[in-house]
């Protein structure tokens, strides 16, 4: 009986690092991975996120660092 719950484990483990990774890196939309629904201002760049993340494991400083360079004169 381990056994079997083991294996439903990794298959599901396998199929959902499967399925993230391609959301990540092959599909065209991306819209499963917003937190909600972008700003009136920003609806242009919902679609680039590497506007906004420019460094992979970049922290707060990074995503603020790219919002003072689109609104630096705010």
């Amino acid at each position: 009986m381990r056994k079997g719950i083991w294996l439903i484990w990794i298959v599901f483990s396998v199929a959902l690092v499967t399925g993230l990774a391609y959301l990540l890196f092959f599909a065209d939309d991306k819209n499963a991975l917003l937190i909600g629904e972008a700003t009136h201002g920003h609806h242009q760049i919902e679609m680039a996120c590497e506007a906004c993340h420019t460094s992979s494991f970049g922290g707060p400083e990074v995503l603020q660092d790219a919002c003072v360079g689109c609104h630096q004169e705010e």
